[in-house]
C-alpha cells in the first residue's frame, strides 16, 4: 500500500493549506469577521508563492499539482474575495 507522502508532495501540502484559508476565509465571511478573513487570504498569497517555488525547487512538478493549485486560486483568489467585497460592500 502507497503512504500518502508518495501522493502528497511538500509543494502539494502548501496547495492544501491555501486551498484550507480560502475556506476557513469564507466561514470567517459568513461570520462578518472580515479582517480576520482578509488577512487570511493574504497568508494564502504566501502560501501559493512558495508552493510553485517547492515544486521546481524539489522537481516535483506534477500534472495534479497544477490543477490542485488551479482549484485553490479559484477559491482563494476568485471566490473568497468575491465573497469579502460583497460582504463589505453590503453592510
Amino acid at each position: 500500500m502507497y503512504e500518502m507522502q508518495t501522493y502528497l508532495k511538500k509543494a502539494d501540502i502548501l496547495t492544501f493549506l491555501n486551498i484550507s484559508l480560502g475556506f476557513i476565509a469564507m466561514v470567517f465571511i459568513f461570520s462578518n469577521n472580515i479582517d480576520l478573513a482578509a488577512r487570511l487570504i493574504l497568508v494564502a498569497v504566501v502560501a501559493d508563492g512558495f508552493d510553485g517555488y517547492f515544486a521546481r525547487r524539489s522537481k516535483t512538478e506534477s500534472e495534479f499539482g497544477m490543477n490542485f493549485d488551479s482549484l485553490s486560486d479559484c477559491i482563494s483568489f476568485g471566490v473568497a474575495p468575491a465573497l469579502l467585497i460583497y460582504s463589505y460592500v453590503s453592510e
